[in-house]
């Protein structure tokens, strides 16, 4: 199943874009944690491939009396039909998080048929080197994905990478996330 983001409302408006961008890359690395999904970007400039993804994903921000709204659509291409349609309010931005979380959950239980819920990774004192890449479940993340990672196991790589002796793999094993817990590493 290929899915991408389409972020048609908000442009313009820095506050819900930055919103609408941290609800689309929290769905997308939870949708490739799974790894029961291939995710395009189509809000970067990522180009789709040849055939159409099977899925449109909108994602859309909005202000109703007084309450920032955050929306999240998945349409089935080939159905040519909404399959999924969620929203949840917040009233300040610390608020926000809690309902971006509460639809990204939503929306891979409603994919996979799957409970998730949301746990974290800390390497180190959770300060990463500019030399060192974090590989979870073999595809390159950065610290700020290891703040929200789904739960279950999870293997994770850590290489330090130096120009002069190339690439030296530092850490390789499975990891098991909890709920609202802190794995450490």
């Amino acid at each position: 199943i290929e899915l991408r983001a389409d972020n048609p409302e908000g442009a313009g408006d820095k506050a819900k874009e930055t919103v609408n961008q941290t609800l689309i890359d929290l769905l997308f690395s939870a949708l490739l944690q799974t790894n029961e999904f291939t995710v395009i970007d189509g809000t970067n400039g990522a180009v789709a491939p040849a055939a159409d993804p099977d899925f449109l994903i909108r994602v859309n921000t909005s202000v109703h009396n007084g309450q920032y709204r955050y929306s999240v659509e998945v349409l089935d291409q080939k159905k040519q039909e909404t399959q999924i349609r969620l929203s949840s309010d917040a009233f300040n931005v610390l608020e926000s998080f809690r309902a971006c979380d509460q639809l990204v959950l939503s929306v891979l239980e409603k994919m996979t048929g799957n409970k998730y819920l949301f746990g974290s990774i800390k390497i180190n004192d959770g300060t990463l080197p500019e030399n060192i890449r974090v590989y979870l479940n073999g595809r390159e993340v950065n610290a700020n994905v290891l703040n929200r990672i789904i739960t279950g196991t999870h293997e994770i790589r850590i290489d330090k990478v130096d120009d002069a002796q190339g690439k030296k793999t530092l850490f390789i094993s499975p990891v098991v996330v909890e709920d609202d817990k802190e794995t450490s590493i």
